[in-house]
This record gives structure tokens, C-alpha cells and sequence, in this order.
């Protein structure tokens, strides 16, 4: 309920008479919340994640950051949440990539830059710090692939590398294929987050037991 409520929104403003209200018998928070109403709720968060507009960075909201939260609650271990290693929430498809994007379609269609969906959460994952102040601009298979070459890692240690970063990135290398385009396709871009966001949600419902 804690987690429905503010992806809802539904605290906003609220104040004690609402408290009250939901503090008599029988209220909605005596029932589990039926995976139906879960996926109406995160359906229609998503799709207002699509329509945003974006052309600079922004911060990330605090329902985004709970949801990812929940799925990597069940998906790191202790050891690497308390561990020394820190880690960032970071975009997929990187932000200069989509700005860079969003600039040059402006200029091949002589209109005003038209904002992608940049923060939308299905772009965001965790990685470490270390790996995403190094990789600047590049997604991470860009960022291995180039390590190889410059011979800085073996391609098998490379390969280790990415299975880790995989089991948080949600990803595969194929997934991110389209991103080497210039403009990037919104089209493919808004395909990929939404092929992202089913995994999401159903590794979200595993987190929190919904049959």
C-alpha cells in the first residue's frame, strides 16, 4: 500500500482528514491490492512517462527511485548494498546521446527540438560509480568493447564484466543496438523502454509476492 500510494500520488496535499478516514475498520488498507489494480496502476504511470518531454537532465523522481528499489531489494545481495562498492542510478541509453539526438532531428526537420521521455524509468539502472564516470557517453557494451580494443581488459574478463552488470541492467547487447544511430529512432527508443518496463514490472510483482 505504502509503495501503490506514492506511485499514485494519492498523498499529495492530503492531510488529517484523510488519516482519519483511513484509519477506520474496514478502510482499503485492510485488503491486498489485486495484481489487476497493480497493473492498471503501473500501465497508466508508464504511459505519462512517455509523453515527458525532455531535452535536459532532470532529477529523478522519488516514485521512480522507490520502484527500482523494490526490484533490486530482491535483487542484490546484502553484501553489495552494504559493501564498499558505491553505485549510481544511470541511463540506459545515455542522456548525451538522447540531447545529441534530439538537436540533430531538430535540425533535419527545421523545427524546435522535441524532447525524448529521457528519465523514463525503464531507461534507468544501477551501475557502479566507478564503471559510470569512466564510460562518459557510451552505453556499457560501447564502453567494454572499446576497453578490449585499447587492450585495458581481456575479452573474457569483459565478458564476466557485462554478465554482472547485466543481472541489474536488465539488458542484453542486441537490446541496445539502435542507440549507434544518429539520430537515435524514437521509434526504437520508445519500443526498447517498453519492452524494458514488462521485465520491470514482472520482477516488480516477484518482489513483492503478487501472483
Amino acid at each position: 500500500h505504502y509503495i501503490y500510494d506514492i506511485i499514485n500520488d494519492d498523498w499529495r496535499g492530503s492531510g488529517d482528514i484523510k488519516v482519519s478516514q483511513l484509519a477506520q475498520i474496514n478502510s482499503r488498507y485492510d485488503n491486498p491490492i489485486p495484481r489487476s489494480s497493480w497493473n492498471n496502476l503501473l500501465d497508466e504511470w508508464f504511459e505519462r512517462q512517455l509523453q515527458r518531454n525532455e531535452t535536459t537532465r532532470v532529477i529523478i523522481k522519488e516514485s521512480d527511485i522507490l520502484f527500482l528499489k523494490v526490484i533490486y531489494a530482491n535483487t542484490m545481495s546484502v553484501k553489495e548494498d552494504k559493501g564498499t562498492i558505491e553505485y549510481e542510478i544511470e541511463h540506459l541509453v545515455p542522456f548525451a546521446r538522447l540531447r545529441d539526438s534530439i538537436n540533430e532531428e531538430a535540425k533535419i526537420t527545421h523545427s524546435a527540438p522535441k524532447g525524448f521521455p529521457i528519465s523514463a524509468v525503464s531507461n534507468l539502472c544501477l551501475l557502479k560509480k566507478l564503471v559510470n564516470q569512466d564510460k562518459k557517453d557510451k552505453t556499457i557494451y560501447e564502453y567494454y568493447e572499446e576497453q578490449v580494443k585499447k587492450e585495458k581488459i581481456d575479452p573474457t574478463e569483459a565478458h564476466k564484466k557485462l554478465r554482472e552488470i547485466e543481472r541489474l541492467s536488465i539488458t542484453k547487447s542486441h537490446d541496445l543496438d539502435f542507440v549507434k544511430s544518429n539520430p537515435i529512432s524514437r521509434d526504437e527508443y520508445t519500443a526498447f523502454l517498453r519492452k524494458r518496463f514488462v521485465e520491470l514490472k514482472d520482477m516488480f510483482f516477484k518482489a513483492i509476492n503478487v501472483e
